[in-house]
């Protein structure tokens, strides 16, 4: 099983992070390991998918949408929440069913099933 912490490294890799280990640090400000946002900007921490649905939001669910899925939805019953991805014919492509308190992990847990199914959602292969 997947830690959360694993879980957020591998979303932000699929969504286009990159993780940088410079082995030359010139004074203590500088940062020997982190992150670059898609783009190149540097960040030293992650956003954390795993509970941050606008984070979600915004580094996520845009590769999704130029993908083959269409829509998604959250299915709220029994103190649960379920993260639901449907492609464009409506069939359903991923679910995952978490505590009604972390929408996010659900929809985090979703997309993964689509990157270890091998889903092309940014046009490649995660």
């Amino acid at each position: 099983m997947t830690s959360e912490q694993e879980l957020n490294e591998k979303l932000a890799k699929w969504a286009g992070f990159t993780y940088y280990d410079n082995p030359i640090v010139f004074g203590p400000s500088q940062q020997r390991t982190g992150w670059y946002f898609p783009g190149g900007r540097k960040v030293h921490i992650l956003p954390d998918f795993t509970t941050d649905l606008n984070a979600c939001f915004k580094w996520l669910v845009p590769p999704l949408t130029h993908s083959k899925i269409s829509s998604f939805d959250f299915n709220y019953s029994d103190g649960s929440v379920t993260a639901v991805l449907y492609d464009k014919s409506e069939w359903l492509l991923a679910q995952s069913t978490e505590n009604w308190t972390n929408p996010a992990l659900a929809l985090c847990k979703a997309i993964e099933q689509l990157i270890d199914a091998g889903a092309k959602a940014c046009g490649e292969n995660p």
